[in-house]
């Protein structure tokens, strides 16, 4: 029996993926913000330390919610997860550059430039997602 959400046009399919891909992109923001917060406030570690650790609890959070509830895959953790890691370095890697690029060599206010690499990074990630980490193979 197909459902309502299954019979979805192509197009509502689309722009629900977005939705759910933002929902997750907010709660791993969210779980990192928390974390990096909470580490040193309760002096569990400094506040560099408690960044690393928010970034791979929140990397984590991502991956989980994106495979489960983004792209609604089962299972198969061994071929998902090395190409969600890979796509996150070389995103990490390419926001870096970029805001180096920005700020250093093109004198762009930082704040902007967080802005701009913020929203490629995010544009960037879910065509990633999308077309390869998690598309069927």
């Amino acid at each position: 029996m197909m459902s309502a959400w299954s019979a979805a046009p192509a197009p509502v399919e689309r722009i629900l993926k977005v939705v759910r891909f933002g929902i997750v992109g907010i709660a791993a923001t969210a779980t990192y913000l928390a974390v990096a917060i909470l580490l040193p406030a309760i002096g569990a570690a400094s506040p560099a330390t408690a960044a690393l650790v928010a970034s791979g609890v929140s990397v984590f959070v991502s991956y989980f919610g994106h495979h489960t509830f983004t792209f609604a895959r089962k299972g198969r953790h061994d071929f998902y997860l090395p190409r969600f890691l890979l796509q996150w370095m070389v995103l990490t890697g390419a926001a870096s550059l970029g805001t180096y690029v920005l700020t250093d060599i093109l004198a762009m206010n930082y704040r902007l430039a967080a802005v701009l690499v913020a929203l490629a990074y995010a544009a960037s990630s879910f065509v990633a997602n999308n077309i390869g980490v998690f598309r069927d193979g």
